[in-house]
């Protein structure tokens, strides 16, 4: 009985060992899954400024989601995969925004619109 217990002593770490590594050979062999380049962009507090003009004083500005429209095109072009997101701030704030909101309130908004 004793000798028995001592072969099935030294046979299980054996026989574990010899398991675990067939199973890292062969883990070891499986195709590494597909990776993808994703590119995020965000815009944050556009204030409803859609177009690259001061609504107060109707002159050209430097500002607008029309301005960032070009840059955000371009990035598309060089990764198809781009996520664009809003954090905010988007629907308020300018003469177009408020005339939208409390004049003609019909769906879509230009904003959303525009992101679209």
């Amino acid at each position: 009985m004793r000798a028995r217990t001592s072969f099935r002593l030294i046979l299980s770490p054996g026989l574990l060992l010899t398991l675990a590594l067939l199973g890292s050979i062969w883990a070891g062999s499986a195709a590494a899954p597909p990776r993808a380049h994703i590119t995020i962009m965000a815009t944050t507090d556009l204030h409803g400024n859609l177009l690259p003009v001061d609504y107060y004083t109707n002159k050209a500005d430097n500002r607008g989601l029309a301005l960032a429209a070009t840059i955000i095109k371009q990035a598309r072009k060089d990764n198809p995969n781009l996520l664009l997101l809003d954090s905010g701030d988007t629907i308020q704030g300018t003469p177009l925004a408020y005339y939208h909101n409390k004049k003609n309130n019909a769906p879509p908004d230009p904003m959303m619109l525009a992101m679209s």
